[in-house]
């Protein structure tokens, strides 16, 4: 428990140290992510794949944040496509690992441009809330779990999850994101819609990236952040978030 705290605070530590650095600190940690989603990625399937995937797929990675700066979003999709149908034609690997590839890199690069174009027109702040709101719901719903959890939601996906927890979870992410969303420069009924949904489908991303690492019998994606796993066991439920936002704001600002 003391590691987990620990680790947790010198990464808010370090995140805070990058968001103080303007924009050049904001897209230095965006790199640095999904430089490491990549090589995480790239470990949980190298035994069936060519050594070449892993800096293809880092590259495609990168790229993303420089999609919403540059109007790059065609381009990379066609190419990304593109490469996709070569890999596959070429039999460089099943089709198998194909679609976790696939659908992996493309719920990331997603969620990146989504936390890209988050920042870019809404500031920091915006960026903060859903970073707020989704680890609340991940931090409650672990301490609510651990002390009160009995009933287990899906033992095979994820065994240690319970539905006290999840209660939890929604209730402390749903709490802290009202709070904070309060002092942001939106229409507080678009917060509050937010703040009912970014509880539920943040637990949902959770249980997704659970499913994969049971797919695969690991326990956590890599060990960069004790007593935490990997960066992808970070950004799991946080990748669902950014999604749900992108998509609630897009309808948002045409049917609202």
């Amino acid at each position: 428990m003391k590691q987990r705290i620990l680790t947790a605070l010198v990464v808010i530590a370090v995140a805070l140290g990058f968001f103080a650095l303007g924009d050049i600190g904001f897209m230095a940690l965006i790199i640095a992510v999904l430089a490491f989603a990549a090589y995480e990625l790239y470990s949980l399937i190298k035994s069936q794949v060519k050594p070449i995937i892993y800096p293809i797929m880092l590259v495609f990675m990168i790229a993303t944040p420089f999609m919403s700066i540059y109007n790059l979003v065609s381009l990379i999709c066609g190419l990304f496509l593109v490469l996709a149908l070569l890999m596959i034609l070429t039999k460089w690997f099943t089709m198998d690992i194909m679609s976790l590839i696939f659908i992996m890199s493309t719920l990331i690069m997603m969620a990146i441009y989504s936390a890209v174009n988050l920042f870019m027109q809404f500031g920091y702040l915006a960026f903060f809330w859903i970073l707020v709101a989704n680890y609340l719901t991940d931090t409650m719903a672990y301490f609510i779990g651990v002390k009160f959890g009995k009933h287990k939601m899906i033992p095979s996906v994820s065994p240690n999850k319970t539905w006290e927890g999840a209660l939890g979870g929604y209730f402390g992410g749903l709490i802290g994101s009202l709070v904070f969303g309060y002092f942001l420069d939106f229409d507080y009924e678009f917060i509050i819609l937010a703040s009912l949904l970014i509880p539920i489908v943040a637990q949902l991303g959770d249980l997704f990236f659970s499913s994969i690492k049971r797919q695969y019998n690991i326990k956590d994606f890599g060990t960069l952040l004790p007593s935490h796993g990997g960066i992808l066991d970070r950004i799991d439920s946080l990748v669902f978030s950014l999604l749900l936002m992108m998509l609630l704001l897009n309808v948002w600002g045409i049917f609202l």
